[in-house]
């Protein structure tokens, strides 16, 4: 795992490779269930057309799921920032996804 301080200090550590350690199939699909086209639609970097108030929405709804790993990297603590940011890293992975497969991860239609 990658610990935060781990992140700030070391500049090989990427954003990506930070928030991505936290996402797993489940959160994918929370996140996609709970926006659904608006993350495939998205053309802004880091789906900043996208309400920040809704990406705190779903970042309480995947809370429970990753918190537990949060707090071990951050050495206890967590932030909004770190669920929002953890919940964009979902969208984000969903989206490189969906471009190779043409599969949206989480949905009811499998045919979409």
């Amino acid at each position: 795992m990658i610990t935060r301080k781990e992140y700030l200090e070391n500049e090989d550590v990427t954003h990506e490779q930070y928030y991505s350690q936290f996402v797993d199939y489940e959160v994918v699909k929370t996140v996609v269930d709970y926006f659904g086209d608006r993350i495939l639609n998205s053309v802004v970097p880091h789906f900043n057309d996208i309400p920040l108030t809704q990406w705190d929405v779903v970042a309480e709804m995947i809370k429970p799921r990753i918190v537990g790993l949060l707090a071990k990297a951050n050495e206890g603590g967590i932030s909004k920032s770190d669920l929002v940011c953890t919940a964009k890293m979902a969208a984000e992975m969903h989206k490189i996804a969906y471009k190779a497969t043409k599969r949206v991860m989480g949905a009811e239609n499998e045919n979409t």
